[in-house]
């Protein structure tokens, strides 16, 4: 009788052996999904923030140009306006000589 106790808790201690071992197996294979999630989590949060910076760049990019945009529209304008002004003189010079060619006659 002392031996078919025996014989049971030697299979019983077996049987907590391989569900140790299966268990030390699936720790073993979790540790390693874990790091290469934690792997994978670090490349995209390096990736992510590399487009962040190239997203800066573009962004600073946009705004020098639209600073360049609007000192050549002021230089334009002011273009126009000495244009403008150049106009009116022509203008005025034609009305003086059609007075003096009027006068003459």
């Amino acid at each position: 009788e002392q031996s078919s106790v025996m014989q049971s808790q030697q299979q019983e201690l077996d049987g907590l052996r391989m569900e140790l071992a299966d268990r030390q197996v699936t720790a073993r294979r979790l540790a390693e999904e874990s790091d290469a999630l934690r792997a994978s989590e670090a490349k995209e949060s390096s990736l992510a923030s590399e487009r962040g910076e190239e997203l800066q760049l573009c962004k600073d990019a946009v705004e020098k140009m639209k600073l360049k945009n609007k000192e050549q529209l002021a230089w334009v304008s002011s273009q126009e306006e000495e244009l403008q002004k150049c106009r009116d003189v022509i203008n005025q010079l034609k009305s003086e000589g059609s007075e003096q060619s009027s006068v003459m006659q």
